[in-house]
């Protein structure tokens, strides 16, 4: 998956036991906010090229992403 400046992402879960995700970042940053089932944040991890560059999630786990400089990232 590759994103543009400014792609959101919004709030989903893969609900399939074997629907885990896993995000590689190659350049540019995002943020990706894990929730819980009320809502809530729970954790926001930003990836970067000197922070965070892989995320993995298990499944069923809610979260969004979001795109928000002005680097591309793949």
């Amino acid at each position: 998956m590759a994103m543009e400046p400014g792609t959101y992402i919004c709030p989903h879960r893969h609900v399939d036991s074997h629907k885990w995700g896993m995000f590689m970042l190659l350049s540019g940053e995002i943020d990706v906010l894990i929730f819980n089932d009320e809502g809530e944040l729970l954790s926001r991890i930003h990836m970067s090229s000197t922070a965070t560059r892989v995320v993995l999630l298990p499944a069923n786990t809610w979260l969004l992403m979001w795109q928000n400089k002005r680097e591309h990232w793949h």
